[in-house]
């Protein structure tokens, strides 16, 4: 007999296809990027590429950017009466989250493609390795939402912890 497919074991699985299919493309542009590219040097002249000051500037907000708004944005789901509501609300905050942190991303990328500078291309990976780290588990979401303790019983329940 199969498991039955819950809604909230469907939204996990939603979530976790969709992260990982931002992190896989944002990975394998940088990785197609860097084989195609024959021009690997690091250039440090910040007078002739002002980008290299600029885009450092940029991903560091674009990363403290897409924590304030998450968290203003989860601060919406406390209103809603419904787990999968609150789950929902949750989707929307990660996906503008993952928004604001891929856009330096693939700017840095497709830099480092028209210049060749590896700085680029180091920027990139750093944003990439911070990608990696906002992961929706189970244990994130619990946390993020503040869920109470019945909404967290039934969500362990179905996802399986």
């Amino acid at each position: 007999m199969k498991n039955a497919t819950t809604p909230i074991k469907s939204y996990m699985r939603t979530n976790n296809l969709i992260y990982n299919y931002l992190l896989i493309a944002q990975a394998a542009f940088a990785g197609i990027v860097f084989t195609i590219s024959d021009n690997r040097i690091i250039i440090t002249n910040f007078k002739n590429d002002m980008l290299l000051i600029i885009l450092p500037v940029f991903a560091v907000f674009a990363i403290f950017g897409a924590d304030f708004l998450f968290k203003k944005l989860i601060a919406v789901a406390s209103t809603k009466n419904t787990l999968l509501e609150k789950l929902n609300v949750f989707r929307t905050a990660s996906m503008i989250r993952y928004a604001l942190v891929e856009a330096p991303t693939l700017f840095a990328i497709v830099r480092y493609l028209t210049e060749g500078n590896l700085l680029y291309l180091i920027i990139a990976v750093g944003l990439i390795i911070y990608f990696i780290t906002l992961k929706p588990t189970a244990k994130r979401i619990i946390e993020a939402l503040n869920l109470t303790y019945q909404e967290k019983s039934e969500f362990e329940s179905q996802v399986g912890l």
